[in-house]
């Protein structure tokens, strides 16, 4: 999200022209509801339906739709594409609560402090590594590949320098037992 959030305006430019470059915080904030949508699609498909409980899952998708469309007549017509945009992300922070309280008790996600700082130092610095790409470099397409190589790899560094253990269990450098909670 934080990507596309300090690349909207070139993405938008790059993909639909200047005349559109006014939807970059609409992209924005789209961004930001796929940090609710992902893990509440996650969590849904392979919880709720394993625990059978599609109704519970079809219901939650209802509210998350009729929370979208019922708030866009209210904000499409004030604050347009924005607005349409916002309740989106409303929706899917919704969606996302309910489906954690539908599996309380079942879904056990544990942060350890170490491992909230290093993604949001990681993050931190992926920011500052694009700003600093997208200063200097003042070509729209190699300016966004650029930004997006050395963010993508200043994230991945800091990650690894803090020892995070998503990182090191993905790329298989971590001892990972079954049975045991993940900590995230």
């Amino acid at each position: 999200a934080l990507g596309i959030a300090i690349l909207s305006r070139k993405l938008i430019i790059i993909i639909g022209g200047e005349a559109y470059v006014k939807g970059s915080t609409a992209l924005v904030m789209l961004s930001i509801a796929m940090l609710f949508a992902i893990p509440a699609f996650f969590i849904s498909s392979s919880m709720l339906i394993l625990m059978r409980k599609e109704r519970l899952f079809l219901y939650v998708t209802i509210a998350g739709a009729v929370i979208n469309i019922s708030a866009n007549f209210f904000a499409i017509p004030n604050y347009s594409y924005n607005g349409a945009a916002f309740t989106t992300l409303l929706a899917e922070a919704v969606v996302l609560f309910m489906t954690l309280i539908f599996t309380k008790g079942t879904v056990r996600l544990r942060c350890s402090k170490r491992s909230i700082i290093s993604v949001m130092v990681a993050g931190f610095i992926m920011g500052i590594c694009c700003q600093i790409v997208l200063y200097w470099n003042k070509s729209l397409y190699s300016s966004v590949i650029m930004s997006v190589c050395v963010g993508v790899l200043a994230y991945v560094v800091i990650l690894w320098l803090f020892k995070n253990r998503v990182l090191l269990d993905l790329v298989g450098k971590n001892d990972f037992k079954k049975g045991k909670s993940v900590d995230v």
